[in-house]
């Protein structure tokens, strides 16, 4: 067994050097997904939506139906129907732009399932960096 310091992310070790990176490994990564929404638990589908809809507000401060369609392979339907279960829950993070055809990130916004942090972000410029992950099956727009 690697010492503790140790995580193996994507098959590679990746060295734990501070708490986060701990945090990241055991409740980001790993599927640690408990969270509820009043007294709904959601699914896990459902929540990487919502997660998604969080990532792409904080980091690009826009996002459209069609990368969430697209990026998750659901229907524009669908893909509608997550925004509102978004809006739902942190209703004071986005606007919607007509002119942009795009939602996008309010003055008020606090992520609502990503946390303040930016593990998720610089995990996956790593696994990119190191091939371990591609970049298309990111959440970035552009890298």
């Amino acid at each position: 067994m690697p010492p503790s310091s140790v995580h193996m992310i994507w098959g590679r070790p990746l060295i734990a050097s501070s708490n986060w990176t701990r945090s990241v490994c055991q409740n980001r990564v790993y599927g640690g997904f408990g969270v509820e929404d009043g007294s709904e638990r959601l699914r896990w589908g459902v929540r990487r939506r919502l997660e998604f809809i969080d990532f792409r507000l904080f980091w690009d401060g826009r996002f459209n139906r069609s990368d969430l369609a697209a990026t998750f392979g659901i229907s524009a339907q669908q893909a509608s129907a997550d925004i509102g279960h978004y809006e739902k829950i942190a209703a004071a993070n986005l606007r919607y732009d007509r002119a942009e055809k795009a939602y996008i990130r309010t003055d008020d916004f606090a992520p609502a399932f990503i946390g303040e942090t930016i593990e998720r972000y610089l995990l996956q410029l790593v696994a990119i960096e190191n091939r371990w992950m591609r970049p298309g099956d990111t959440w970035f727009d552009a890298i």
